[in-house]
């Protein structure tokens, strides 16, 4: 069975139940009971980030991945898929940042999570390496941790948004 990204636990539940035989399904359930504090619990991975380390890269932009998906997509191709980028990762910040304001933001964490799956696969293509590792990280925080640094990671996400915006000044630059 495949999954498509993001995945509800349900979903997942399901998947990994569909996965096993009937016996195996029986042994889990019946681990499941007796153990609740097992190290591996499906119920608690859209909160628990323990698996996804805080992140280390301080780089900015990633220039061999720019320089790949330049490569893969032809170099008259990339200034169109980058302004396409550009627009569209904009949009999705001021979504965070209209997030960040609100009270109660525990009402859109589903669609916050959603918009930072989709910048970390994003910002990653692109080369934004800190900015998706921060992202990615922030998906799988916990509802509080998000509150609480999702301004930040906006910000900063802002910046490395600028110096790729100089980049493709540069390189249009170069190219002439």
């Amino acid at each position: 069975q495949v999954l498509s990204k993001p995945w509800t636990t349900e979903q997942l539940t399901l998947a990994l139940e569909h996965a096993f035989n009937s016996e195996t399904r029986l042994n889990l359930k019946t681990s499941a009971k007796a153990n609740s504090q097992s190290t591996i619990r499906i119920d608690s991975l859209n909160t628990s980030h323990s698996h996804i380390p805080r992140p280390e890269t301080t780089e900015l932009i990633n220039h061999k991945a720019l320089e790949q998906l330049v490569a893969d997509v032809s170099e008259e191709m990339f200034p169109e898929l980058a302004d396409l980028f550009i627009e569209s990762t904009e949009q999705r910040l001021e979504f965070l940042e209209q997030a960040d304001k609100q009270q109660h933001k525990c009402a859109i964490l589903a669609e916050v999570r959603f918009q930072l799956h989709t910048l970390a696969s994003s910002m990653a293509l692109y080369g934004l390496a800190h900015s998706a590792q921060n992202a990615r990280y922030l998906e799988h925080a916990t509802d509080s941790e998000v509150q609480h640094q999702l301004g930040a990671f906006c910000e900063k996400a802002r910046q490395s948004l600028v110096v790729f915006k100089q980049q493709l000044i540069k390189r249009t630059q170069t190219e002439s």
